[in-house]
């Protein structure tokens, strides 16, 4: 198993939980998580906060606006939607 470092684990949170790593490195973040109680907490919040926005999403038109104000807000800290690419 590599040794993974937090920053790494941190900025690779999103793609572990879209499904979108090789499994070599979904394992190594695995493992990491299991004994790095700070990562932990950050993937518990992403995770936490994927299902909140799964659960709004029933009611897509309603949010559309909130919506598009998180992803200015993202863009504008150099981050692009899903399937784009991560500026970061």
């Amino acid at each position: 198993m590599n040794a993974l470092e937090c920053g790494h684990v941190v900025r690779r949170l999103w793609d572990y939980l879209d499904g979108m790593l090789p499994e070599a490195e979904r394992a190594d973040i695995v493992a990491h998580l299991q004994h790095c109680a700070n990562c932990t907490a950050h993937f518990e919040f992403e995770q936490s906060f994927l299902d909140t926005v799964g659960r709004l999403r029933r009611d897509d038109r309603e949010f559309e606006p909130l919506k598009d104000q998180v992803i200015a807000a993202l863009k504008a800290r150099g981050f692009a939607p899903p399937g784009t690419g991560r500026a970061k």
